[in-house]
């Protein structure tokens, strides 16, 4: 037997021996406020996702050794692995190890400093478990088992909480409709984008929805570059976002809306939609053919006192986007009348 195999061996029979002789044989109990429990409590994972569970310990005094009994339902979770956390490592060096683990339950997992250490104090994560949420549904994940045992041997008074974990359908946005307000706009000046977005999954959600011109995102009037929406299960909304081209060089541009993925999110290929184009050109070349000139003030005539609503209000028309046309407009038509670019 090599040097390796007899340590693990040594250290698996010191281990077995503290738990054994400190559950059955000192059972003298402290008094203490201590819990035992899972942090977070409760929570919601999509399915067919792997995500982390602690192992909470709270408001305890000298605390060497720690075991609990596990259980769940296996056809909702799946057990990957486990590791031990920083809890009980700040009092020294440490050992863990199990029972036995099986689908649905880990037996009495247990651990414990080494050496005639004192106990640590405090809060904190003995143990971080990884899951695979494998089918939808609703699974208590209970503390069937559970002691507490400080530097002498004595079982620490503690109260073990249980936990739930649902698993649901993943998350599902969609992106249904981008619209632009103008298809063309003046140089400077600014523009109205309309993004409908839907939850089609089962659950209120909360999401981020941006919108690009090409490959560049939007920055908006607040300075972020997207704006936060939340949506119940089967709802849809309307966002506008305005686009002010100041410093956007003048030419064609697609306009793509798209929703930020959701963890557990797998049907994201209707979370991005481009639909729609606008062209930035010099303001006031209205029908955006690149020249100002006179097809443009007929444009601008026949719209003009016109307001948004009305049915003769043109967009590109509305060169200043203040909802109206009007001598402002013309104005600035006038200022580049004449104008072109290639």
């Amino acid at each position: 037997m090599d040097k390796k195999t007899i340590f693990l061996a040594s250290i698996s029979l010191s281990l077995f021996l503290v738990v054994t002789l400190k559950t059955s044989v000192n059972h003298l109990y402290t008094t203490s406020t201590a819990t035992i429990t899972f942090n977070p409590p409760s929570l919601d994972v999509a399915v067919s996702n792997s995500f982390t569970l602690n192992l909470s310990i709270s408001n305890v005094v000298d605390l060497y050794l720690w075991v609990a009994t596990i259980e769940w339902n296996s056809t909702v979770l799946e057990l990957l692995n486990y590791e031990e956390g920083s809890f009980l490592k700040q009092g020294g060096n440490t050992t863990i190890m199990d029972k036995g683990t099986l689908p649905g339950r880990i037996s009495e997992l247990a651990c414990t400093l080494l050496g005639e250490i004192p106990g640590v104090n405090g809060s904190g994560t003995p143990v971080t478990f990884t899951f695979n949420a494998t089918t939808i549904g609703t699974t208590p994940i209970n503390i069937t088992f559970s002691d507490l045992l400080n530097s002498e041997g004595k079982s620490i008074i503690h109260n073990a909480i249980n936990g739930t974990i649902e698993v649901k359908p993943p998350p599902d946005i969609a992106v249904t409709n981008v619209t632009p307000y103008k298809t063309v706009v003046g140089q400077g000046y600014s523009t109205n984008i309309t993004v409908t977005v839907e939850n089609q999954g089962d659950y209120t959600e909360t999401f981020n929805v941006s919108v690009f011109y090409d490959d560049t995102v939007i920055i908006l009037p607040d300075g972020k570059n997207h704006t936060t929406t939340t949506l119940p299960s089967g709802n849809s909304t309307i966002l506008i976002f305005t686009w002010n081209t100041t410093g956007v060089v003048k030419g064609n541009y697609t306009i793509t809306a798209t929703a930020t993925q959701l963890p557990g999110e797998t049907d994201t290929t209707d979370n991005n939609l481009a639909d729609g184009w606008v062209f930035v050109t010099i303001p006031g070349d209205i029908n955006g053919d690149k020249y100002i000139n006179i097809k443009d003030a007929v444009l601008l005539g026949v719209a003009f006192g016109s307001k948004q609503g009305e049915p003769s209000y043109n967009p590109n028309a509305d060169i200043n986007s203040d909802g109206f046309i009007n001598i402002k407009d013309a104005v600035i038509q006038g200022a580049n009348f004449g104008k072109s670019w290639t």
